[in-house]
């Protein structure tokens, strides 16, 4: 019972990590179209590449 209590008592934080990995995935992906193609270049990704980083879903892990 105290397992349950404890996971019940942790999931609001859970959830509010998880909402904020989601916000900041979601920030870089933006950030990421922006480069420059020297930039681009740089880290061996095509404009397509990025775009598709780009158009993931929020909930999407990698990058």
């Amino acid at each position: 019972m105290a397992d349950i209590l404890k996971a019940v008592l942790r999931l609001p934080l859970t959830l509010l990590d998880l909402m904020i990995d989601w916000q900041q995935r979601s920030e870089e992906r933006a950030a990421i179209t922006e480069l420059s193609p020297h930039q681009r270049r740089d880290i061996g990704l095509s404009q397509e590449d990025l775009f598709e980083m780009a158009a993931k879903l929020r909930w999407t892990r990698s990058l």
